[in-house]
């Protein structure tokens, strides 16, 4: 294993932090948790079935995390396959913005719900296709004498992130009504989905 210099892991570290930070914007608002439910079901009208539905096509395309050994064992780096595939699953963000802000103007409409589904679909297939290979990457990258402190700091963090940003979201849903509302998630799809998109280029940096 290739010893990398204190300084030039400490950057890695401090980077994979940050970059952590705009990932969990990302997921707080873009996955089947509280904010994303209460759009998809309160605001454009889907039911709790299709709710159920998407969130099980979302768990099952687990699968193609079978695909991810087939891929990452023909490829010199594994950010080639990293990068692009979770750039891609990140777009998702603007995916909902647009449905946000075309709802705004025009109305709820059945087509919207789905769009999400593709959407959510395409997105959760290519996040497990990739993600295996930062799991690896970063284990490799980071050494054991300091794994635990790192990924508990890490944690620490992110955790911090993602509550103010959820409280932070939900505090701005609660005094806007309306059709406004629609204006105020696509701002905030719109913010996870760079937000998304700014962790996996600092990756690169790493």
């Amino acid at each position: 294993m290739v010893r990398i210099p204190q300084e030039r892991l400490n950057r890695a570290m401090t980077l994979n932090i940050v970059a952590g930070s705009g990932g969990t914007i990302w997921m707080t608002v873009a996955s089947p948790q509280p904010i994303f439910n209460v759009f998809f079901m309160n605001h454009l009208g889907a039911s709790s079935t299709q709710l159920g539905i998407l969130v099980a096509i979302a768990q099952l395309t687990a699968v193609f995390q079978l695909a991810s050994i087939f891929i990452y064992s023909r490829v010199p780096k594994r950010k080639l396959i990293f990068v692009p595939f979770h750039l891609l699953h990140r777009t998702f963000g603007f995916v909902l913005a647009g449905v946000s802000f075309w709802a705004a103007g025009h109305g709820v409409h059945p087509t919207h719900v789905g769009i999400v589904f593709v959407g959510m679909a395409a997105s959760w297939i290519l996040m497990n296709m990739s993600a295996s290979g930062w799991w690896g990457w970063i284990a490799d990258l980071i050494p054991g004498r300091v794994r635990a402190t790192f990924f508990g700091r890490r944690s620490a963090i992110i955790n911090t992130v993602s509550i103010v940003w959820f409280f932070g979201v939900t505090m701005m849903l609660d005094v806007i009504g309306g059709v406004s509302i629609f204006i105020v998630y696509g701002i905030v799809f719109l913010v996870a989905a760079v937000a998304g998109i700014v962790d996996i280029l600092i990756h690169i940096r790493i």
